[in-house]
Order: structure tokens, then C-alpha cells, then sequence
């Protein structure tokens, strides 16, 4: 019979010995009164029957929860704690929410400093001059949530409010992001995709990295470009199969699939897919990908042409041949099929198209 896990574990904090439990959702810190770490045998054996006995006593009600106050807990730990609840709970959330945590733990020092009115308006500030308003919004929405979890936890005995935003604050765009994806149709894409060299100039390890046939893939498939970087034998593919199988980790949205291959997509991983190891691997693209969409695109388009715009093209192009939204999101990795209406907004192509299959009735 496997060993029953413990529903405690022994923390250092200067040199001694503390219990960090939870019961009955309430967090405990005794002190053990015993140093740390132990160094024989002896003291081990010791600690380990001191934290027993004292987690005893925790569960029979004979010692009271501790309020645990903020400077006595290291931040990223707590966050640890909320987030792996929030996994437990809403799955499907908590990869942003693990981001938002890691911008917190990036701006505050600790609990303490986290829990005020002003160092939350000073964050909401130090964000809008990196990232759009309504990304801010969304932090801000898991910070003060997170807060209030503290609280229910007793780590915290008020929850600040919330500092309001200025209307005319809208933030900037990170990095070099685009305010709009380059529309591009299934005959361009092919078009850009042959006009791609069938590998770079330059050597990565002693070879040449994949150009065309990685982007062939991207197309057929419609994968995120950092998906592409990570996919390895065996894990996601193996010779002869005809599914991808991609897990949890190697997807942003954290959507874990197996994604039929399309012959186009077979026949490229068989011929490039090494006996162990990443297929493709993570390279710069963006060079090439300009001077080959250049031949293909208006200058205006060509301009801001990226690899994600294949990703794009593509779930129009799926949505156009198929009519099956759901389809399409399984396939583009988006649990919620609002995500997909993102990529495929009404334009005056399927408008036309729609008048004309609609004439005379």
C-alpha cells in the first residue's frame, strides 16, 4: 500500500524548525522549537515526531490557527499556493494566472507591500507604460483577487481597494506587436511559402535549420510559432503515426491535443524529424519571411508580414472550407470558441459572398 502523503511540510525560517499546515482551510505556522536543517539521525527522528505531534494536535482542535502575517511568508511561495488552487479549480485559467504572478512577484517585494492602495496604483502605473489597458485591467482584476484570497487564508487582515484608472490612461503595445494580423489567403500562403528558401544560409550545430517545409507545417496545421519551436521525437510524434500529440506545456493556451496530420504535415515530419530530439527547433525567420512575402504581397503587407500570420490565414481558410467553428478552435488550440471569432472577423469578402449565395431568395 503507497505511503499516505502528508498534509504538512517542515519550513526553516533563521535557523529554526517551523510546521506550515492546512486544515480545515486555515493556515498553521507553528514553531517546532528545534533547529534546521537536522544534522544526524537523532535529530531527525526528532523533528519528525515533533511536526507529527504537533499537526496531531492541529486536527484534534487543540491548537488554534495562527494568523500569519504578511512579512512572514515570502511572496512567490503564497502565489504558489494560490495558483495551484487555482489549477485544481479552473484548470483552464491558470496559465494567465500564473503569468499575472509572476509580474507580481517581479514588482513587489512582499505580501505586506502588495496589500496597499498606493503600491497597487503604482503597479497598475509602472504597467500601463508596457503593456494595453485592458491587459492591465485583467491584472489588476487577479491582483486584487488574489488579495482577497490572502484574506479568506488569514494572511492578510484588510484588503485594500482596488485604485481606480484614468480613462485617458490606454497603455502601449508590447514588443512589436501589430494592431491588426496581415490577412493573407490559402493561394498566398502557398505562394510565400514556395518562394521560402528550402534552408537557411547560415549553420545552427553544425547544420542548416529548416525554412520552407517548417512553414509548410506551420500552414497546414495553423500552430503558434513557439509550439513549432518545442515539438521533439518522441514525445510529441513518432515515425509512422499520423497524430501530433501535444501536451499541456508545449501550448500557450495550456491545451494539451492530438491533432490529426494532414498528409502535407506527414510527409514533412517523416522526412525531417530526426530519431530523437526537436524537430525543428527555435531559429530567427523573420528575414526570410519578408523578402519572400515581398514577391507575393502588396509593399504595405509585405512590410508587416510575420510567421504568425499563417496561423491566421489558416483558421479562415479552415472556417470558409468547413463552416465548423468548434472544429477550427480544437484544431488552433482555443478552449473557448470565442478565442477563434478573433481570428475570423466579418470582412467584405464573406459579406459579398453571402449577398451573392443569398440573390433571388
Amino acid at each position: 500500500m503507497a505511503a499516505r502523503k502528508k498534509s504538512y511540510t517542515i519550513r526553516e525560517k533563521r535557523g529554526w524548525a517551523y510546521l506550515d499546515a492546512w486544515h480545515r482551510g486555515r493556515r498553521y505556522r507553528p514553531a517546532l522549537y528545534l533547529r534546521f536543517p537536522a544534522t544526524c539521525e537523532a535529530d531527525r527522528r526528532a523533528l519528525e515526531e515533533e511536526a507529527a505531534s504537533t499537526y496531531a494536535e492541529i486536527v484534534s482542535g487543540r491548537r488554534r490557527p495562527q494568523v500569519v502575517r504578511a512579512s512572514d511568508e515570502d511572496l512567490a511561495d503564497i502565489l504558489g499556493e494560490w495558483v495551484a488552487e487555482i489549477e485544481t479549480l479552473q484548470p483552464t485559467s491558470a496559465g494567465a494566472f500564473l503569468v499575472y504572478a509572476g509580474h507580481f512577484v517581479e514588482h513587489f517585494d512582499d505580501l505586506a507591500v502588495m496589500a496597499s492602495e498606493e503600491s497597487l496604483n503604482d503597479y497598475q502605473l509602472a504597467r500601463l507604460a508596457k503593456v494595453l489597458r485592458r491587459s492591465v485591467q485583467k491584472e489588476m482584476s487577479a491582483a486584487m483577487r488574489f488579495l482577497r484570497w490572502c484574506k479568506s487564508r488569514e494572511l492578510l487582515e484588510v484588503v485594500p481597494a482596488r485604485p481606480p484608472m484614468a480613462r485617458g490612461l490606454l497603455g502601449k503595445r508590447a514588443g512589436v506587436q501589430r494592431a491588426k494580423p496581415v490577412d493573407v489567403t490559402r493561394a498566398e500562403a502557398i505562394k510565400i511559402i514556395a518562394a521560402l528558401p528550402l534552408y537557411s544560409e547560415r549553420k545552427v550545430g553544425g547544420k542548416r535549420f529548416i525554412i520552407r517545409d517548417r512553414m509548410r507545417f506551420a500552414w497546414e496545421l495553423g500552430l503558434r510559432p513557439a509550439t513549432l519551436d518545442r515539438l521533439e521525437v518522441p514525445r510529441n510524434w513518432r515515425q509512422g503515426s499520423r497524430v501530433l500529440e501535444l501536451h499541456d506545456t508545449d501550448d500557450k493556451a495550456r491545451f494539451g491535443r492530438s491533432i490529426d496530420l494532414t498528409a502535407p504535415a506527414k510527409a514533412i515530419l517523416e522526412k525531417h524529424a530526426p530519431a530523437s530530439g526537436l524537430i525543428f527547433g527555435a531559429h530567427e525567420l523573420d528575414w526570410y519571411l519578408k523578402e519572400a512575402a515581398a514577391k507575393v504581397l502588396d509593399k504595405a503587407r509585405a512590410k508587416d508580414f510575420a510567421a504568425y500570420d499563417f496561423r491566421h490565414g489558416r483558421a479562415r481558410y479552415l472556417l470558409d472550407v468547413s463552416q465548423d467553428l468548434r472544429g477550427v478552435a480544437y484544431v488552433l488550440g482555443h478552449k473557448q470558441v470565442t478565442t477563434t471569432n478573433r481570428y475570423v472577423a466579418p470582412d467584405r469578402k464573406a459579406g459579398k459572398a453571402t449577398l451573392r449565395a443569398a440573390k433571388g431568395r
